[in-house]
């Protein structure tokens, strides 16, 4: 309990040494206040510093998303989260179905790109995909035939591959990503 006591005392005085701007102690109220998470987890702990008596401020546990009432009651820490997409066209042939998928460009580590595979198979049991991060290759992927500069533009746009359904191949700069079976 004297542990816990003194962790909270310690970030709240972190805290308010942190928020300090030279204003004689006082948070100045026109800057914006940092989102960030240890800027959450600090807030969380000066509130708990707060308290009225140095025993409950030692009892209480600070609200994580992982304790808020509003949260699953899972204990696992959430991976990765899919990243954003827009299914851009559905391309239907003989009864099989290709998406073409737009996700804003960025820099993805291959756990992000294999929950996106995931949701994708999900959510529209596609028998194919193209993933690419850029509109006009997105409307380049629908062409039947396409100029070697539209077959290059495309090219490096397209981030990852889902065939037969299944079948995942990563191209661009996640080409070095092992290829992966949706399933196994």
């Amino acid at each position: 309990m004297k542990f816990l006591r003194a962790a909270a005392l310690l970030a709240a005085a972190l805290a308010l040494a942190a928020c300090d701007r030279g204003g004689g102690g006082a948070a100045d109220p026109t800057l914006p206040p940092v989102e960030t998470g240890a800027a959450v987890e600090t807030s969380a702990a000066v509130t708990v510093a707060a308290a009225d008596s140095a025993d409950s401020a030692a009892d209480a546990v600070p609200e994580t998303a992982a304790s808020s009432p509003s949260s699953t009651a899972s204990t696992v820490p959430a991976g990765p989260a899919v990243p954003d997409y827009e299914v851009r066209h559905r391309m239907i042939e003989d009864g099989n179905e290709t998406l073409v998928v737009l996700i804003d460009p960025g820099s993805y580590s291959n756990v992000e790109l294999e929950n996106l595979v995931y949701d994708i198979v999900e959510t529209h049991s596609p028998r194919g995909a193209v993933v690419v991060d850029d509109s006009a290759a997105a409307d380049l992927a629908v062409l039947d035939e396409r100029t070697a500069e539209q077959q290059a533009s495309l090219d490096s746009h397209t981030l990852l591959r889902i065939d037969n359904g299944v079948e995942v191949t990563f191209h661009g700069p996640y080409a070095d990503f092992p290829g992966l079976t949706v399933g196994s």
